[in-house]
């Protein structure tokens, strides 16, 4: 019986082991492929190029991804939307919250690019192709939201550049660094929804955004706050519909 007994668990803890490493195996070298294929393929499905990509990470035992040097740029090849780095960290309680339930979200450094070319059109709404409805398509009921939960999400030394070319003379601002933190956040109420937004100006005008927010109906409480703006950046870019200039 001894006997019996020790090589029963002999082979329990072997198989054990080896579902362990299976496991292991998966987690660090198939679901980065997944995810990079994935990406590659709606990129390539919607918009007809793909974007480029650094290191995929994934650890299956604290369910962290992490994605770096992604640059996605726009049918021209011109700079559209970047990051240094996103770490997404999964949270098991998406079992019995049964939602999508993310620990933590950060990405580090991201860019965006907002462009209005010299026809008007805008380089954004190149990103809208998979989200459109076909025009005459009639209207959804309405709908439940995803059960998402989030408990933390910082966007980190962001930078936004703008540029508006459909105009005589063409008119460029940059916002850097811009921060974002959200707190607590859930699609289903009950929840914070807690934000803090701040950004700032190569001149130094300063942004800055803090409250809460529902999904459903959607609305803001909280205190929106501009500092020290320069009355020569609004009438840069308003120069051609005004009959002065501010100089300084």
């Amino acid at each position: 019986m001894p006997f019996q007994i020790t090589r029963r668990l002999r082979i329990l803890a072997i198989i054990g082991a080896s579902l362990l490493l299976l496991y292991a195996a998966l987690g660090f070298w198939l679901v980065p492929r997944l995810v990079r294929g994935e990406i590659e393929e709606f990129s390539a499905q919607h918009w007809k190029r793909k974007p480029a990509m650094g290191e995929i990470t994934f650890n299956p035992f604290t369910l962290a991804l992490e994605l770096k040097a992604f640059d996605f740029r726009d049918s021209r090849g011109e700079a559209l939307l970047a990051f240094d780095r996103l770490l997404v960290n999964f949270d098991l309680s998406s079992i019995w919250r049964r939602g999508a339930s993310l620990h933590e979200i950060e990405l580090d450094q991201p860019s965006g690019r907002i462009l209005v070319r010299a026809d008007g059109s805008l380089n954004l709404t190149e990103l809208s192709s998979p989200f459109a409805k076909p025009e005459g398509a009639p209207a959804e009921p309405a709908s439940e939201p995803a059960r998402v939960f989030i408990d933390r999400f910082r966007l980190v030394n962001g930078t936004v550049e703008f540029e508006d070319h459909a105009r005589n003379t063409p008119f460029k601002a940059r916002l850097q660094p811009v921060n974002f933190e959200l707190l607590d956040f859930g699609t289903t109420g009950g929840r914070d929804n807690h934000y803090a937004l701040q950004a700032m100006s190569t001149e130094g005008e300063k942004f800055r955004w803090v409250g809460s927010f529902a999904l459903n109906p959607l609305q803001s409480r909280g205190d929106f706050e501009l500092s020290d703006v320069q009355a020569r950046t609004l009438w840069s870019y308003l120069r051609e519909s005004l009959g002065f200039e501010v100089a300084a």
